[in-house]
């Protein structure tokens, strides 16, 4: 790879692959994304300890033990026990929509990750074809100052015009101009791939693009299209769907009883006696809502407005996708056949270099045919260069969902 031979021997040079797992490792936006399911796992283990027997520790004092007439002091301390023996499924239905939370979790880490994967291919392709302009540039120039100074040498022997030698003079001043910026664009391309591996040492063998995009895009448009259920927006959107609806389900079951057993052991002091007695007490308690004034009811609509507006919004996203794709999947189409066409004129025109350097190394041609001549080519070569980094850039919006497993 050309940029990789500018640094030092210490440089740490990936593949693709190892580039894109390393760019998502290191992400904070990756990160931050992976602390937000982490939470939401510790909210599933909550749910579920609240499940588990209960035990706590009280003591309590005061007077008015029965009646405040009494005047009595009431100081009581012990240890309660309590456990829930049904809720009509209340509890079950905030677990499972908390672990459906925290799935939709993993699915926006799983977007976040192909999001800078994307953005390292981006500026991967643009890497590639600064360093591909670049090196036409190069052969072009070594071509030119070899000519100028063949030229110079024919000046001398009076073979040449002063004309001749001039021009192929200021073609070379251009060209040195045109290798300085491409250096420039090349040099500033590497720095965004750098800044993303967060390592201002780093390379990437940008000539394994080809291989890789080959390696990893939908086989044809029916595979493109049923790959979309593993895209990540959509399964989260998919996860979040199921979230609300157990959500909505737990929250209707809100008017339910609660049936909970409890146990508890304690020690009251009597005034009259000055001294403590034991109370204990084992039994069962139930709990029913009467009346709220409609707090319930407006919870569970608003939560089975939230399940119609999220399952419209998958619609949306799904027909979005599909029509990106679609539309990517033709640009490609599109963008291969213009290759081919292209790659023709390259060969014509290259054809037609030959026969001019022929025409002009035998005294029958100017230099200004020849240069013309050259200077399409490599108008030529450019162009291919920037279509198949278009052709690339497209190539990202087809890769299969599953880059990073």
């Amino acid at each position: 790879m050309l940029m990789c031979s500018t640094h030092v021997a210490q440089a740490q040079c990936y593949s693709i692959e190892d580039a894109i797992f390393h760019a998502a490792e290191i992400s904070p936006q990756v990160a931050s994304a992976g602390y937000l399911v982490e939470q939401s796992e510790y909210t599933v283990e909550g749910l579920k300890a609240q499940k588990k027997p209960q035990v706590s520790a009280f003591a309590r004092t005061g007077r008015g033990d029965g009646s405040l007439q009494s005047g009595q002091l009431d100081n009581q301390f012990g240890v309660e026990l309590s456990y829930r023996l049904y809720d009509f499924g209340k509890s079950s239905m905030r677990v499972k929509g908390a672990k459906a939370e925290a799935e939709a979790g993993e699915s926006n880490v799983d977007r976040i990750q192909r999001a800078v994967a994307d953005e390292l291919l981006q500026s991967l392709v643009r890497l590639k074809l600064s360093e591909s302009i670049l090196a036409i540039y190069e052969r072009r120039l070594d071509v030119l100052n070899a000519r100028v100074e063949k030229a110079r040498e024919q000046l001398e022997d009076n073979t040449i015009t002063i004309m001749d030698v001039s021009r192929l003079e200021a073609d070379a001043a251009t060209m040195r101009y045109e290798v300085q910026d491409a250096k420039v664009q090349a040099e500033s391309a590497l720095i965004v791939v750098q800044r993303i591996l967060k390592d201002d040492q780093a390379c990437v063998a940008t000539d394994e693009l080809f291989a890789f995009f080959l390696a990893h895009k939908a086989e044809d448009l029916d595979d493109l299209v049923a790959d979309l259920q593993n895209a990540p927006q959509l399964v989260e959107i998919e996860k979040r769907i199921e979230a609300a609806d157990y959500q909505r389900r737990s929250a209707a079951r809100e008017w339910m009883p609660e049936v909970s057993a409890s146990a508890f052991s304690s020690q009251v002091y009597n005034d009259f006696t000055d001294q403590y007695v034991a109370r204990d007490r084992v039994g069962i308690q139930v709990i029913a809502p009467l009346y709220d004034g409609g707090v319930r009811q407006s919870e569970t609509g608003r939560l089975r407005s939230r399940v119609n507006q999220l399952r419209a919004e998958y619609q949306a996203a799904e027909d979005r996708l599909r029509q990106q794709k679609l539309t990517s999947w033709t640009s490609v189409l599109s963008l291969e056949a213009s290759m081919v066409t292209l790659e023709e004129a390259l060969n014509s025109s290259k054809s037609f270099v030959d026969a001019t350097q022929k025409r002009y190394d035998f005294r029958a041609g100017t230099v200004d045919e020849l240069l013309q001549a050259e200077e399409r080519l490599m108008n030529l070569q450019i162009r291919y260069q920037y279509i198949q980094a278009e052709h690339y850039y497209v190539m990202i919006d087809l890769l299969k969902f599953d880059l990073l497993d």
